[in-house]
């Protein structure tokens, strides 16, 4: 694929005679012989220190508003506030350390990986990852632009600038197992080879000029000074790899997409076949790294117009050879750039966008399975089996992940409201992350035996071409039956490892489709705890509002009996006062009555009177019962809305990710 120039085109500082006599630049002393003459006899030594853990740092994208509505930063926590939408309750994050609008790239470099490198340059590995979703700034992070250089560029340079006088030619080559070969002349042709097509590739694109405006940016920044024993040779290899589709693809290669498969030494497991490229400047670097962004697969979305469709990693490879080639170190820094998470109703991704979603999301849960795996086996003193098998990711950094080297993660975020489910789930991830333990092993230095090997396989080379020899072994009966016996045997392996692959394809769609079905299951989820908690919030402005209603006529009512029970009381006093004569009707005049008494002033007899009177007094009785009978309503209301607030608090406790 081809990339435009507006894209983030980095390099690193070349060392040159300027870089190491500048003036007032405080300098760190490492020295490698030290380093060197201690580990000959040790092998995979732990390292006895205090538990030290994953250190997991905190970026926040710059040029995004930050709602402080959500969010809140104090020191190195990271404070997520009640969200109305989400049902969320407050949570508090931890992190080594936050990096917000007013850090610069240089700040984040040497809180991040400048210490590491030191580390690098005495032998130790180093993975560094960034995480986060798409369009979060991890690209930019790692990688930045060349008004504001990344991670990979200043440790390029600052590697370089540390120990460009110690580089040499090298003598041997690493292979991607972590063995060596010495490099005779057909070896050291085809790496030269291969170099200059890169070289001249990038070189059409200027990237020098990128290169030299980077410059005055970097060399400002203090070095260390390294010192070896003579005779050491010191060399750096670059190698660029990124996992598409769950497809492993070498970037540095000359073949186009060229495919490539793990391979495994014990508990180490390698990528085979993978290019390494000898540099001996941060410029060759420069070239390289910019070589294999170019061929990184991009996308537009939805979410992000410049989206990784792959996972990418860059590693440095320190190589250190002792005097004769005998003994040999080998120890990488590893930059990874994981792809970010995606939602389908966000992106709205459709065909090979939608498989390329699909498997990022897929490795990046079971990233999260095998990082949730370690750290419970190491708080619970258990010993689950980590499924690190079921990505390429993590059969990669598998050392990594289980606390075997030191490794840091950038949880990069973006702080939009738009964001916010994402962003909750990646905070989740960090607070994961950072509970595993490390406990670092130093690189084995591995004994060369060249003549040994060398002179069993000429003798051995000769045994088999021996004429004499070929024939005995041709001519006895066992051997016939053995090779029969093992083409039966081949045959067979050939038809049950096609019907391996055809049930490992259908078992990756099974997967796709359950992992699929898992996340549309978990957005179905919120959904629904969302609209549990608008239906409580509705619910209970219904019943507060009915109440008030309930209450009102309640009050309404009670204030009518009360008048009417009034003015029968009146009535039947004046009636009582009066004098009438009991044997004949008399005539009730009240003078002073109001003209809703009116209706009274007639004729009756004491006993017809006396019956009105007590049906009324009988009717505001049953009033006042009714009375009565509505406070107990309104209590029985009272208490109903007082079990939905507390029902409301509880929907509330329920993480809205769980």
């Amino acid at each position: 694929m081809t990339t435009k120039l507006s894209l983030s085109y980095l390099t690193a500082r070349d060392p040159s005679i300027l870089a190491f006599n500048r003036f007032n630049v405080p300098k760190t002393q490492l020295t490698f012989s030290t380093k060197m003459d201690s580990t000959f006899t040790v092998s995979s030594t732990v390292i006895e220190e205090e538990q030290e853990h994953v250190n997991v740092f905190l970026k926040i994208r710059s040029d995004v508003d930050f709602n402080d509505e959500n969010y809140e930063v104090s020191d190195k926590n990271f404070i997520v506030k009640k969200m109305h939408n989400l049902s969320l309750v407050k949570n508090v994050y931890s992190f080594s350390n936050i990096f917000h609008k007013t850090q610069t790239q240089e700040e984040i470099f040497n809180s991040v990986v400048k210490p590491k490198i030191l580390d690098f340059l005495n032998g130790k590995n180093y993975s560094l990852f960034t995480y986060g979703a798409s369009g979060s700034g991890k690209t930019y992070t790692i990688v930045g632009s060349p008004e504001t250089p990344g991670i990979i560029p200043r440790s390029l340079d600052y590697t370089f600038r540390s120990i460009a006088k110690l580089i040499h030619e090298p003598t041997v080559m690493p292979l991607p197992n972590g063995t060596t070969i010495v490099i005779n002349d057909a070896i050291k042709k085809e790496m030269e080879s291969l170099k200059n097509c890169i070289m001249s590739s990038t070189a059409q694109v200027n990237y020098k000029d990128l290169y030299k405006q980077m410059q005055c940016r970097l060399s400002s920044e203090n070095i260390c000074s390294v010192s070896f024993d003579n005779g050491t040779n010191v060399s750096i290899w670059v190698s660029f790899v990124e996992i598409y589709n769950e497809c492993i693809y070498d970037l540095l290669s000359k073949e186009k997409d060229k495919r490539l498969k793990l391979g495994s030494t014990g508990n180490d497991t390698y990528v085979k076949d993978l290019t390494q490229i000898n540099v001996r400047s941060a410029s060759e670097a420069f070239m390289i790294l910019q070589y294999g962004l170019n061929k990184l697969n991009y996308a537009k979305t939805n979410v992000n117009m410049h989206s990784s469709r792959s996972h990418c990693i860059f590693t440095l490879k320190l190589v250190q050879t002792s005097k004769n080639n005998r003994h040999v170190i080998i120890n990488n820094i590893n930059f990874c750039d994981l792809a970010g998470s995606e939602r389908l109703k966000k992106t709205l991704n459709r065909g090979s966008r939608l498989k390329e979603s699909n498997n990022i999301n897929t490795s990046l849960l079971v990233l999260g399975k095998c990082v949730d795996i370690v750290r419970n086996n190491q708080n619970k003193q258990e010993n689950k089996l980590i499924p690190f098998r079921e990505s390429k990711l993590t059969q990669i950094f598998q050392k990594a992940l289980i606390g075997s080297e030191k490794m840091a993660i950038i949880i990069n975020i973006n702080p939009s409201s738009e964001m916010l489910f994402e962003t909750h789930c990646t905070l989740k991830f960090s607070a994961i992350a950072k509970s595993i333990v490390i406990h670092e092993q130093i690189p084995e230095v591995k004994l060369k035996k060249n003549r040994l090997s060398r002179s069993l396989r000429e003798s051995l080379e000769g045994l088999e071409n021996s004429d004499k020899f070929n024939l005995q072994i041709e001519e006895s009966m066992p051997y016939r039956l053995l090779k029969l016996r093992f083409d039966d045997i081949k045959k067979s392996n050939e038809k049950l490892q096609e019907k391996y692959d055809d049930l490992r394809v259908k078992y990756e769609d099974l997967r796709h489709k359950f992992d699929n079905e898992v996340m549309e299951l978990s957005e179905v989820d919120s959904l629904v705890k969302m609209e549990k908690a608008q239906v409580a919030e509705n619910y209970s402005d219904a019943l507060e509002s009915e109440q008030k209603r309930h209450l009102e006529t309640v009050s309404k009512i009670t204030e009518e009996y009360e008048d009417k029970l009034t003015r029968y009381d009146n009535i039947f006093s004046t009636f009582f006062n009066s004098n009438y004569s009991p044997a004949r009707p008399s005539v009730v005049y009240l003078s002073d009555s109001s003209d809703d008494d009116s209706d009274f002033v007639e004729d009756y007899s004491k006993e017809e009177l006396i019956r009105i009177i007590k049906k009324n007094k009988k009717t505001c009785e049953e009033y006042k019962r009714k009375a009565e009978r509505m406070e107990m309503y309104r209590e029985l209301y009272r208490k109903i809305h007082t079990e939905l607030l507390k029902l409301e608090e509880n929907c509330d406790d329920v993480s809205f990710c769980d």
